[in-house]
């Protein structure tokens, strides 16, 4: 994803992947080109689910230097991807893990946005309908129905009025959630 964005984009982003497994990390740089020795790119390895905002501050966060590197300063971000797999085959969605989706993680995610135009994608793969609305109904609760929208490899018509996934077979979509001063 990195090499798409910074050949899309000419190296005008400024890019902070957070990846739980340092061997993913290895595997990247060895046989896809990944090298963090460019000026766009910032490898941590650390659990996603510890971002944090400078703001935030727990017990959890003093007792861990780790987790001093995933932290980013209020409203700074302009685009976060979420596209982490679950080994939970059980839940009924590979992608993302459940915790991803909680509204407390999609709230403090949120704040790390910008104020207008700031924008959360995730990468969703449910099998089961009520996982993806699940997911929905997280999503709308922290933004605006009206700042969302749900992207389907189902149709051309994957949106119902309100956002929501039109059909019942879309159970592979992308969720677009825009910060917007305006809704």
């Amino acid at each position: 994803l990195h090499n798409f964005m910074d050949a899309f984009f000419k190296s005008q982003l400024h890019i902070t992947a957070i990846e739980l497994d340092p061997g993913i990390v290895s595997i990247a740089n060895e046989h896809f080109g990944l090298s963090e020795s460019e000026m766009s790119l910032n490898v941590i390895v650390g659990d996603g689910l510890h971002v944090k905002s400078f703001a935030t501050n727990s017990e959890d966060d003093e007792n861990s230097t780790s987790s001093l590197n995933l932290r980013f300063q209020p409203s700074s971000i302009s685009l976060i991807v979420i596209d982490v797999d679950s080994k939970d085959t059980s839940v009924g969605m590979s992608c993302p893990p459940i915790s991803f989706i909680s509204e407390s993680y999609l709230e403090n995610l949120k704040g790390l946005l910008i104020a207008d135009g700031g924008m959360l994608v995730i990468n969703v793969s449910a099998r089961d309908p009520e996982k993806l609305h699940e997911v929905q109904r997280n999503v709308y609760q922290v933004f605006s129905p009206r700042s969302v929208f749900i992207s389907s490899d189902c149709d051309n018509h994957a949106n119902d009025k309100g956002g929501r996934a039109a059909s019942s077979e879309a159970l592979n979509v992308v969720v677009f959630a825009v910060l917007n001063t305006n809704c």
